[in-house]
């Protein structure tokens, strides 16, 4: 499980007090929203959400741990933004590209990326979600990622 992506998914829907909005401040839908939420809850041994039909409730766990995963949280963010900096400092480029990005395209991005920045060149191809939260976390510099996004 990767503990901080779902503390993420706490931390978003106790801020929105509502899965629907939650998920889309995480731009992702719903059910993948709330079975990470649940997987976090089984793992932890403990309910943080109430769900109800007029959203989400902090139980009395949730609101006590809530302040702990909000530093995790942030401290996740800004180490993965250091590492970013530490990483192009280094002269490496890190960019993602969806799976539908022919290859022949995607051979002519990270040439071009190469010669552009004299960098050596990381790619990786994922889903437009999964990238659109790379460049986010700062995992990615750039991401070439499907519309919308």
């Amino acid at each position: 499980m990767d503990l901080i992506r779902h503390l993420r998914f706490f931390v978003t829907v106790a801020e929105e007090g509502h899965f629907g909005r939650a998920a889309a401040a995480l731009d992702m839908t719903q059910p993948p929203l709330s079975q990470g939420l649940r997987k976090l809850e089984q793992h932890l041994g403990s309910e943080l959400v109430h769900r109800t039909r007029q959203g989400a409730v902090l139980t009395p766990a949730g609101a006590e741990l809530l302040p702990r995963a909000r530093l995790l949280v942030d401290d996740a963010d800004r180490f993965l933004a250091e590492a970013g900096r530490v990483a192009r400092a280094r002269g490496l480029l890190h960019w993602g590209a969806t799976r539908a990005l022919p290859d022949r395209l995607v051979t002519l991005c990270v040439g071009t990326l190469s010669r552009h920045g004299e960098a050596t060149v990381s790619t990786r191809s994922a889903s437009t979600v999964e990238l659109v939260d790379a460049v986010r976390s700062g995992m990615c510099d750039l991401a070439v990622v499907e519309h919308p996004a």
